[in-house]
Order: C-alpha cells, then sequence, then structure tokens
C-alpha cells in the first residue's frame, strides 16, 4: 500500500514546481484481520437487507395465524395483510431467497418491527392511531441536530408522559411538502387508553407542545387521531420506511434536490418506546419459531413410496395347436377352458364369408 507525500525542495526552482514521490506506509494489524503476509483483509460488509424475504415471513406468520385479509370488519382486533385461511401450510414452491431462515430482531425492517409493535400495544388494550405534523420552528431546529428523530422523539415523549402518565407508542418520521416547503411529520400508533374527549384532548396538547403547536383554523387539522383496528395502519406508517436504508440512500444519491426518493435528512426514521420494544421482540422470536417449523413440516417427506404389488396372476396353460382359434371371450395362445368357455351367438355363427367379390383387390 503507497502513500503519497511531498518530498522537501532542495532550491528555488524546486519551490515553484513541487515533486510528489511515494512513501511506506506500515500496515498495523488490527482485530485479528491480518494474515500472514502482513496485509490486512478488509471487513466483510453487513448482510444485506431483503425487504422481500421479510415480506415473505410476515405472510406466512399471518397466514399461520389466520389473519383475515383487509379490509377487516369493525369489530376486528387483528391485523391484516393476506387473504389465506387458517391451517395454511407453506407447501408451494417458493426461490430459495424467499425462505431464507427469517432475520432476527436487530436486523428486521421497519414494517416488520413496526407490526410485532402493534400487535404488543394491542396487548394492552385500545391502540390509537396518530397523525402530528411539526411547526416550522421545531423542524428547522430537529433538522440542525442532523439526526432529527433522537432529538424529537425524546421531546414528545416527555410531553406525553407529563400529560397522560407513562404510555407505549411507536412512530415513523416521514417528510412532505406543505405549503412549498419539506414538513417533518409523525405516523404512529399508541396505547393511550379510551379514547374519551378528554383523553383525545390531553393528547393533543401534549403533541402540539412537543411538536410546536399551529396557530389559526389550522390547529385542527395539526394533530389527528382515531382508533386502529388492524395492522393496515402499520404498513401505511412505514410505506416510506425503506427510504432510509443505507443501500437506499447511497443509490438515490445523485437524485434531484426534492425528489420523493431522497429523504433530506440522515439518521433512522422509526422508534418506538422501552416497553414496547421488549414486548415486540419477544412476538418476533416466537413468530420466527413458527415460520420456520411450518417450513420444515411442508419439506419433511410423506413417507416411502412403493408400488403395489402385482395380484393378478396369469395361470399356466399349455398352447393351443397352430391354426386353432380360441373361444369367443378366451385369451389368444391359451387352451380353452370348459368352465370359461362362451358360447358364440348365433349371429356370429351365420355369418358369411369374405368371398372374392368382396376382396380389396381390384377386378381385373
Amino acid at each position: 500500500m503507497l502513500h503519497f507525500c511531498k518530498i522537501p525542495a532542495v532550491s528555488e526552482q524546486a519551490d515553484e514546481r513541487p515533486c510528489y514521490g511515494p512513501a511506506p506506509v506500515a500496515l498495523v494489524p488490527s482485530h485479528g484481520d491480518a494474515t500472514s503476509s502482513g496485509v490486512q483483509k478488509g471487513r466483510s460488509a453487513p448482510s444485506r437487507r431483503s425487504l422481500l424475504t421479510d415480506r415473505q415471513f410476515l405472510n406466512e406468520y399471518k397466514a399461520l395465524r389466520g389473519i383475515a385479509s383487509y379490509p377487516a370488519s369493525a369489530a376486528s382486533d387483528v391485523s391484516s395483510t393476506v387473504s389465506v385461511s387458517k391451517g395454511y401450510e407453506p407447501s408451494d414452491p417458493l426461490p430459495s431467497y424467499l425462505t431464507k431462515t427469517p432475520r432476527h430482531w436487530r436486523d428486521a425492517p421497519d414494517e416488520t418491527q413496526g407490526f410485532f409493535a402493534f400487535e404488543a400495544l394491542q396487548e394492552l388494550g385500545t391502540v390509537t392511531a396518530f397523525t402530528a405534523w411539526c411547526s416550522t420552528e421545531i423542524d428547522a431546529k430537529a433538522r440542525v441536530t442532523g439526526k432529527p428523530l433522537a432529538w424529537l422523539r425524546k421531546r414528545l415523549k416527555e410531553a406525553l408522559d407529563d400529560e397522560l402518565g407513562p404510555v407505549e407508542w411507536f412512530a415513523n418520521l416521514e417528510e412532505e411538502h406543505r405549503d412549498g416547503k419539506l414538513r417533518l411529520h409523525f405516523h404512529g400508533a399508541g396505547a393511550f387508553g379510551s379514547l374519551t374527549r378528554h383523553r383525545r384532548k390531553g393528547i393533543r396538547k401534549a403533541m402540539r407542545r412537543a411538536l410546536g403547536a399551529w396557530e389559526g383554523p389550522a390547529a385542527l387539522y395539526q394533530v389527528k387521531l382515531r382508533i386502529a383496528r388492524d395492522a393496515g395502519w402499520v404498513s401505511y406508517c412505514t410505506k416510506r420506511s425503506w427510504l432510509a436504508l443505507p443501500g437506499i440512500r447511497l443509490l438515490v444519491a445523485g437524485a434531484r434536490p426534492g425528489s420523493m426518493f431522497r429523504l433530506s435528512f440522515e439518521g433512522d426514521v422509526f422508534t418506538m418506546t422501552n416497553g414496547v420494544r421488549a414486548r415486540a421482540k419477544k412476538l418476533h422470536q416466537q413468530a420466527r419459531e413458527i415460520v420456520i417449523e411450518a417450513r420444515g413440516r411442508a419439506k419433511a417427506p410423506t413417507g416411502p413410496f412403493t408400488a403395489p404389488e402385482l395380484e393378478t396372476h396369469v395361470p399356466d396353460s399349455p398352447r393351443l395347436p397352430r391354426g386353432a382359434l380360441p373361444a369367443f371371450g378366451e385369451p389368444a395362445g391359451l387352451a380353452p377352458d370348459a368352465s370359461a368357455q362362451v358360447s358364440i351367438p348365433e349371429t356370429h355363427a351365420q355369418r358369411r364369408p369374405m368371398t372374392a367379390a368382396r376382396s380389396r383387390d381390384p377386378p381385373p
């Protein structure tokens, strides 16, 4: 490995035209990556997150759980994205990249983590979906930090805990053009209890205090609340979270400013409280075990296949003399059996033999 450094000048003319030459650089092995030849290995890149593989994992888990297709009924409290009935068996052959072992929680994409976070919130009671916009001032302060999610998450958690007490929630940070500018906002869900009028007022008050209050008639639309009955809301929340993956950021780095595929801020976009994360992690591990076990059942052989033995046996019988014809219904080549002979119908016995006139040969 060569490193170029400037060679000191030896004359006034050399000062005006500096020269460059190679200089040796010592290679110091570290982390046990050095070989015997003294050349340091490069660290292996982390495995890529396959969105298709994780989507297949989610679909199989939902199908095994018997989760119905969306739109779910008003009384339904289960999530939905696939329309497969209970008792599903993944027997259809799928490409190998779709049936890889499901990833661990730390490597799961935001959509997968959001799904199990939603299931964790359902165990706590009614799940409330929310959309909350940042004011212009808070938006600018968040962007100055470089990674706005961590700064906004802290403000939002403190405001909700002060107003409602300790609550569990998750949220995804997005940006959208509003009034000609990109504006940050949250899509998320939380276990805030029953949505009474007083509770709704407290949630809106806390979120407006954390994200900056809008003034005038627009204040009515800054925070929107509704009951989330299925995980379709999670799919909507994380619909653009894949744009924050490192590989995607690198791919669209050359896109024009303001492109819908290029985020204008760095860092993560999905977050959840610690209580939800702990429970969602356990649910995710249980789902991995269920899907892996179901795939193993589908691949297991049902038993050795053996062709049934032929039970029909033709008894040995003396051959018929040459020129002799078997009786009607008797197998050809076997001697007639008196007990199995069938009488020839009269119509067959009276049938006239073929004459020369009926021959196929042309007339002379």
